[in-house]
């Protein structure tokens, strides 16, 4: 209840693990929609995609009505908004991705982006074990955990970048051939 006025108190963490959900549905959806890649459905995948990006600005959006009319919040109302902001800001990363393979008109997939897709579903996966535990941040025995855990999957990925790398050297290699000068 709020201290005023008898109302109940908006609960930002649970908004923040649903926005949470929103990035695993996505991220989960994404892997589903790769494997196996079939190039008929992606209209239909963007479609849902779409949705799913859709529902968590809904979210994003509730959170930012009742952060302009509570007087107190449980932490910095920049924070809040900084935080729901970065939540949805995943869940559209993994929407482009969709969108992309789309207006490119991809017909097939490297392995190596599979597996980075399956890597981005256990970031997702340990980013909401996190927001799960935010509300009780202070007393957590878990959370420190859960956050290593983001931060490890981060720098694999980080490493796993490098499958891009013989693209690009192919990408350099053409570019020598046909006498493009990098200088320019």
């Amino acid at each position: 209840m709020g201290i005023f006025n008898g109302k109940k108190e908006y609960n930002y963490f649970e908004s923040f693990l649903s926005l949470a959900k929103y990035a695993s549905a996505s991220a989960n959806y994404l892997c589903e929609a790769f494997d196996p890649f079939d190039i008929d459905k992606v209209p239909e995948h963007v479609v849902n995609m779409h949705q799913l990006e859709h529902d968590a600005d809904v979210q994003n959006h509730e959170i930012t009505r009742n952060l302009a009319h509570e007087f107190i919040t449980p932490i910095e109302r920049e924070d809040i908004a900084a935080l729901a902001q970065e939540l949805d800001s995943i869940v559209d990363a993994i929407e482009d991705v969709m969108r992309r393979i789309y207006m490119f008109n991809v017909t097939s997939l490297r392995s190596e982006a599979l597996d980075f897709t399956r890597l981005i579903v256990r970031c997702a996966a340990a980013f909401e074990n996190v927001m799960g535990e935010f509300q009780h941040f202070k007393r957590s025995k878990t959370i420190t955990t859960y956050i290593i855990e983001v931060n490890t999957l981060e720098n694999e990925g980080t490493a796993s970048c490098g499958f891009a790398s013989p693209l690009v050297h192919r990408t350099d290699e053409r570019r020598r051939a046909a006498g493009v000068d990098d200088d320019l």
